[in-house]
């Protein structure tokens, strides 16, 4: 499977604040008027990289990601905004690192702006059943342990209608590798598969899975180990490298955790069916 992005020049029509109103991610449109979201990095390029890495890797493995493209934003929608969030929402979390204003390259997605979010467990189960893409749903347990990501909490399931159609996708993957906004640490227990336990967050939706899904689960490490080749990693550090200002020792971490990772990913999996509240254990060995 290709995966290709194109580079767009956009610009800044509004901010979303996060519920505490200190983080914010930027809308951004084209000169066609397709709207896109996008998180700008808070400290260094960390965060918006994030995005990229964790979106390429979904879409090797079918994983149901909204789609992505990367931006030139504006260099004056870009200073403006930025001083809209300092002078209107004093307490928010400024981007740390704002590029060149002639460099302001950010990956973004397509933005769902009628898209509703999973609020309770109930929620997205039933919603799920509504959905085309329902089985694409057990990827995230393998993907998620794979890029360690921490923050698949309810919110970051969300459901889009297209005409009569209703998708399911998952988003928000700015807090893969532990949660770490500093990439020096990336070979802090790099051998770490644990069940997620934070809960309010990934660990609650573990029960959601039952012994028919758990193949399903196990397919989803299979492509992770099949399709994440040397060759696709090193062009996403390439890509890294070309969009972005990135020292070589960092590429070099992220190159060498995406690569042990895979080889591990598949036993992970099995091993964590234990962590399935739901799974029995004759559902396990099936």
């Amino acid at each position: 499977m290709n995966v290709e992005y194109d580079l767009v020049d956009a610009s800044i029509f509004d901010i979303i604040p996060n519920r505490l109103n200190q983080k914010i991610a930027f809308l951004a449109k084209d000169i066609e008027n397709n709207e896109y979201i996008f998180k700008p990095s808070w400290q260094g390029h960390y965060h918006n990289i994030n995005e990229f890495i964790s979106h390429y890797i979904a879409s090797l493995i079918e994983a149901p990601i909204v789609k992505g493209t990367f931006l030139k934003i504006d260099a004056e929608t870009m200073r403006e905004y930025h001083n809209k969030i300092q002078l209107g929402i004093p307490h928010a979390v400024l981007p740390t690192y704002i590029p060149p204003y002639n460099e302001a390259v950010f990956f973004a997605v397509e933005y769902l702006k009628d898209a509703t979010h999973a609020k309770t467990v109930s929620h997205l189960k039933n919603n799920l059943e509504e959905t085309t893409n329902k089985e694409s749903f057990f990827s995230q347990f393998s993907l998620d342990q794979y890029l360690k990501n921490y923050d698949r909490h309810l919110g970051n399931h969300i459901f889009y209608k297209n005409v009569n159609t209703v998708f399911f996708y998952l988003i928000d993957f700015d807090r893969i590798f532990y949660g770490h906004t500093d990439w020096s640490k990336l070979d802090f227990q790099l051998d770490n598969t644990d069940c997620f336990s934070n809960k309010g967050y990934n660990a609650d939706l573990y029960h959601i899975v039952e012994d028919a899904d758990m193949k399903k689960v196990h397919d989803y490490a299979a492509h992770i180990s099949n399709r994440i080749t040397d060759e696709e990693i090193e062009r996403i550090c390439s890509i890294i490298d070309y969009a972005y200002t990135v020292e070589k020792p960092y590429l070099d971490k992220i190159d060498n955790w995406l690569k042990h990772r895979r080889e591990i990913i598949y036993n992970a999996c099995l091993k964590n069916e234990f962590c399935f509240s739901n799974v029995s254990q004759e559902g396990v060995f099936k």
